[in-house]
Parts: C-alpha cells; sequence; structure tokens
C-alpha cells in the first residue's frame, strides 16, 4: 500500500498528523508539501491520497491551491481513492463544484463535539455519537453535493462526512488525525482569534471533559482498507 499526503499546513504539522495514523500498518507513506503540487504532481502509483487540514480558507486564491483544486479532479478522473479532512474536505468540493457549494461561518465550530454518523464502513468500530476534535470557519453546504451522500453531523454543522456516491472520495469536516495534547495546543495557540468570536479558549478547554477529548485514527485507517 502507497499512501500520499498532501500537507496543507501554515504553521502546524498537518500532514505528520495524518502520517502517524498510518504507523502500524505496513504502508509507504509519503508526505510532500502543498506546493509541490504547483507545476503537475502525478498520484498515479499511489493507493490512497490524503488531503489535510489548514490554518487558510478553502475561499482563498493562490498558486498551490489552484494545483490542489487540478490535482483532485485529475485523481478524481482516475479514480484515485482520496480523503480530505477539514480543509481538505473542503477543496474536493470546491474542486467538483465550486465557492457556490461552500460556505463560511457566522462562528467557528472549535473543540470536541458531538458527531453523530449513519450506519457506514467509514465508522466501523465506533458508536454514534462520536466526540471529535473540530476547528473550522468554512463548511460545506449539504444542498449543493448531488453526487455525495452526507453519513454524519453535529448539531452546528449539517455536513461532517460526506462519501460519493460512484467516485473513492470522502471527505470529513472533524480532525480524527488530531491528538488531544495537539487540539488543546491548537486552541491556546489560536486563542486571539477565537477571541474575536467570543470564544475564550482556555475555558474550552478546561470545560471539556477527559474522555471527549479523543484521538481518531481508525476512521482514516478504515478508509485506507477499504477494498476500492
Amino acid at each position: 500500500m502507497k499512501v500520499l499526503i498532501i500537507d496543507s499546513g501554515e504553521n502546524v504539522d498537518a500532514g505528520r498528523w495524518v502520517a502517524d495514523c498510518m504507523a502500524d500498518i505496513g504502508a509507504v507513506v509519503t508526505v510532500i508539501r502543498r506546493t509541490e503540487l504547483v507545476g503537475g504532481f502525478d498520484a498515479v502509483d499511489y493507493d490512497r491520497v490524503f488531503l489535510s487540514g489548514s490554518e487558510r480558507s478553502v475561499f482563498e486564491e493562490a498558486d498551490w491551491i489552484s494545483a490542489q483544486l487540478d490535482f483532485v479532479r485529475r485523481c478524481a478522473d482516475r479514480r484515485v481513492p482520496m480523503m480530505g479532512v477539514c480543509f481538505g474536505h473542503q477543496m474536493i468540493v470546491r474542486a467538483l463544484y465550486g465557492k457556490d457549494a461552500l460556505k463560511r461561518r457566522e462562528s467557528p465550530e472549535v473543540g470536541w463535539r458531538d458527531i453523530r454518523f449513519y450506519d457506514h464502513w467509514l465508522f466501523d468500530g465506533f458508536s454514534s455519537p462520536l466526540p471529535a476534535f473540530n476547528f473550522h470557519f468554512d463548511e460545506v453546504i449539504a444542498d449543493r453535493l448531488r453526487d455525495f451522500d452526507v453519513i454524519a453531523e453535529s448539531d452546528d454543522c449539517p455536513v461532517h462526512a460526506i462519501v460519493h456516491k460512484d467516485l473513492p472520495l470522502v471527505g470529513i469536516q472533524f480532525h480524527p488525525e488530531i491528538k488531544p495534547e495537539d487540539g488543546t495546543r491548537e486552541i491556546r495557540e489560536r486563542a486571539d482569534v477565537l477571541a474575536l468570536y467570543g470564544i475564550d479558549g482556555e475555558k474550552l478547554v478546561a470545560e471539556t471533559p477527559p474522555e471527549k477529548k479523543t484521538y481518531l485514527p481508525r476512521i482514516l485507517l478504515n478508509f485506507v482498507n477499504r477494498g476500492f
């Protein structure tokens, strides 16, 4: 199994977080930076592709964002199995439907939230609702996803996981790949941004029960192990 991870992070190890989930499965894992897609990177030799999260917005324009959108379309055309996480999930949707299939939230969904999911192989081994880490300002619009099934939601976000009806494409809005300590650090490091929305990051961390601070690599492995 050869796994390619596109790291779209700005100041965090977003690609490493995804790669850590593959540590014990014997896969050959390659992590590349987002800028390496510029010029036309080819994923034809890979069995699975992951698009990581990012601090950047899916609505932005940059050379590396345009290259990633083209990359997603090429992978879809070739039926290369791909999973996007948070920003990566949104990029899959933007690549296929454009910006009109996404929206900016009035306030970010942050912290460990309960995710309700339908019976689906992506969530094998878990019970609904599932507490999972979130940190996103943008989200997908459910009624624009004509070729996807929505298989998970939260009280604050109606689209937390999607699966294409024909192609091997999966998107998840939450972060199964982020360990509790990394999630806590992320909230504290971006406390000033959260404060602009009236969110007290330190209070959010302190009031989250330990059992909700989860690390969920099996969700990514369920995708890797799927017999596409």
